[in-house]
């Protein structure tokens, strides 16, 4: 009997494992927002982007192909082609719900070569009522992405506010640094204002500089007009202060 009761111990807490370690973890960006969230913040826009040129040369002659395509799978109705000094601009955008927009976007800077690598971006702006909807618009462009033959990689930024409290910006900003468990890799500060560059170990991607590696950005400043505490978190390389 009781070998009986440790054979059936042993079984529940490796069942208990196999669940735990077979949950998808929620994505960055989920766990961010659940963060501005608890911490009383109101969150304004969401902003999400894949830039990068494609991984294998085409000929030149297939770049409108690949942007007839790739405007197919977004259900974009019509796409602008521009044609100046720097190359060729194919633009487009879309309401892809109510509170979101899709921007598209592929630049050919080498027209006149017959091997060209285009620059391609694409632009996912969410207002705070969108917020999840924004998450699954990226997992939608994911797909469309690797199927043209893209590598998807997103930069992110989110914009959020609360009212004034009598603290300065920056206790604020490090509350959020602590939460993330990020550390301090640049800063610029003011009165009224405070940007960080900072590093956490839990976000993925990351980017080297002098200073060392970072992969978010935390800038706070006091709108005195909306009399509101401003904020924004996003990837360092396009993270906006507004």
């Amino acid at each position: 009997m009781d070998c009986w009761r440790f054979v059936k111990a042993s079984f529940g807490i490796i069942w208990s494992l196999w669940l735990a370690g077979s949950q998808v973890s929620p994505s960055v960006e989920k766990v961010l927002l659940r963060i501005l969230d608890e911490m009383g913040l109101q969150i304004e826009q969401c902003v999400l982007q894949h830039r990068g040129r494609i991984v294998k040369p085409m000929a030149r002659d297939e770049v409108e192909q690949f942007v007839k395509k790739m405007g197919q799978s977004l259900k974009f109705t019509h796409i602008k082609k521009e044609t100046n000094i720097d190359g060729i601009r194919y633009l487009s955008k879309a309401q892809y719900s109510r509170n979101l927009m899709i921007y598209f976007r592929v630049i050919n800077d080498e027209p006149d070569q017959y091997w060209v690598q285009p620059y391609v971006s694409l632009e996912i702006v969410a207002d705070g009522n969108a917020s999840l909807e924004w998450i699954q618009a990226k997992n939608n462009l994911e797909n469309i992405l690797e199927k043209q033959g893209l590598i998807p990689h997103f930069y992110y930024s989110i914009q959020a506010s609360k009212p004034i409290s009598s603290s300065h910006p920056g206790e604020f900003t490090f509350q959020v640094l602590k939460r993330l468990r990020a550390h301090q890799v640049e800063a610029m500060r003011t009165k009224q204002t405070i940007s960080i560059s900072a590093y956490s170990a839990w976000i993925p991607d990351r980017l080297e500089t002098k200073g060392g590696w970072m992969n978010v950005q935390v800038a706070t400043r006091i709108n005195k007009e909306r009399k509101r505490l401003m904020f924004t978190l996003g990837t360092p390389i396009i993270t906006i202060e507004y």
